[in-house]
């Protein structure tokens, strides 16, 4: 009863305005379904779709790939540190506060690449 109670409640949640973004990975539906069209999914299925942590986590993954094959960057196992910190600013969007999000995010990724 109360994970039914839960599933209903959660999936009538989405009138949500246009701008928002979503879950772990603060993702916009548009922009998901953009890195993965041939999902199916309509925008209020992806909105119900980034709601479920692992959902969003793998579709971080997705964007990410998404945001690296427009720049051309096929192999992102050998990136270099400038097109990391491209990548982690695109995935936040664009002008100086996704670069600055890039900086700041490259230098949190090298802390925990460092730490495994």
């Amino acid at each position: 009863m109360l994970i039914s109670c839960f599933l209903h409640c959660t999936i009538r949640r989405i009138d949500l305005p246009e701008t928002a973004s979503v879950g772990l990975g603060q993702i916009f539906p548009e922009t998901a379904l953009n890195a993965h069209p041939e999902s199916g999914l309509s925008r209020d299925q992806m909105l119900i779709s980034l709601r479920n942590p692992e959902k969003n986590i793998e579709y971080v993954a997705r964007v990410l790939q998404w945001k690296a094959s427009e720049r051309g960057m096929a192999d992102l196992t050998s990136l270099t540190d400038e097109q990391k910190s491209t990548l982690f600013a695109a995935y936040n969007g664009s002008g100086d506060a996704a670069q600055t999000y890039g900086v700041q995010t490259l230098e949190y990724y090298n802390v925990f690449s460092s730490a495994s």
